[in-house]
């Protein structure tokens, strides 16, 4: 306010030519006309420009913190789980609910997977285990947090239907996912090298496919990826590095401990020891 009249060229101070009536008065030549200010008039025109400065800067700090709660709620919306519906068979458990730092990353929910859609029973992107298998999980989760990492799971029970849905499609000529999950293997012996069958050990529900986090939730490198059918995937081959074959050995001796085996033929697969469903292959879905 008092600083427009000072450097406006509309109205402007003649400091030239003062004219002071008293101690407390100052003349302004605005052209046509002369305005005397007394102190009191530039003491509160100044308090007028330091109010609405400060009501600018409270606006500006109610705008920001605004914007931080439709951030923060925007967040959390984001992060919030999958809703279940808590109908599991007696035994049967969800991963998350006992391990809360695992990461779901659910593959046969979605389409990127070797068959190319989503599989039958997968209603929900969540993991289900037995209790047993949950808790042996648990073991494994916090021996690796000493280390500074954390589980991502890509699949854990399996319904009967699913691999009924490999099934079918091994049967197909549908090659359309070959070049990512399967470039060095023919289709047709797929079934032959064991990658896929008609029974699965995921179905008896202690048997899970995983990696592991580090604390930025970066992917420790293992040479390979989740359902790459090929013999990269294998623990003996000799296509990777010394680094990547030591990432793969750090993860197996630490579910070993826990209380799971592994497979030759994938990295990624784990089952308990000592299941309680051995022979019990269940098709309940997945939600």
């Amino acid at each position: 306010m008092l600083c427009a009249l000072l450097l406006t060229g509309c109205g402007k101070v003649d400091l030239s030519n003062e004219k002071q009536t008293s101690s407390s008065e100052v003349q302004i030549d605005s052209g046509s006309e002369e305005i005397d200010l007394t102190q009191e008039d530039v003491t509160q025109a100044v308090s007028e420009e330091t109010n609405d400065l400060h009501e600018n800067t409270t606006s500006l700090e109610n705008q920001t913190n605004d914007d931080s709660q439709i951030k923060q709620e925007t967040q959390e919306s984001e992060k919030e789980t999958v809703a279940k519906k808590y109908n599991l068979p007696e035994g049967f458990v969800y991963v998350d609910d006992v391990i809360p730092s695992a990461e779901l990353e659910i593959r046969y929910y979605t389409d990127y997977n070797f068959v190319g859609e989503k599989i039958d029973g997968y209603i929900a992107p969540l993991a289900i285990l037995t209790s047993e298998a949950a808790n042996a999980l648990k073991a494994a989760a916090n021996r690796l947090a000493e280390d500074g990492y954390h589980i991502k799971i890509y699949d854990a029970y399996r319904p009967q239907k699913a691999v009924d849905c490999f099934v079918r499609w091994a049967q197909t000529d549908d090659a359309s996912t070959k070049e990512t999950f399967y470039p060095a293997m023919e289709k047709s012996i797929l079934f032959q090298d064991g990658y896929i069958s008609k029974k699965s050990r995921h179905s008896r529900g202690s048997t899970i496919d995983l990696t592991i986090l580090d604390e930025n939730d970066n992917e420790i490198d293992m040479g390979g990826y989740f359902d790459l059918l090929d013999t990269i995937s294998n623990y003996d081959t000799n296509q990777i590095t010394e680094s990547q074959h030591n990432n793969r050995q750090y993860l197996r001796n630490i579910m070993d401990e826990a209380g799971f085996d592994s497979i030759r033929t994938e990295w990624w697969h784990f089952q308990l020891r000592n299941e309680p469903y051995p022979d019990t292959y269940f098709d309940f879905d997945i939600e």
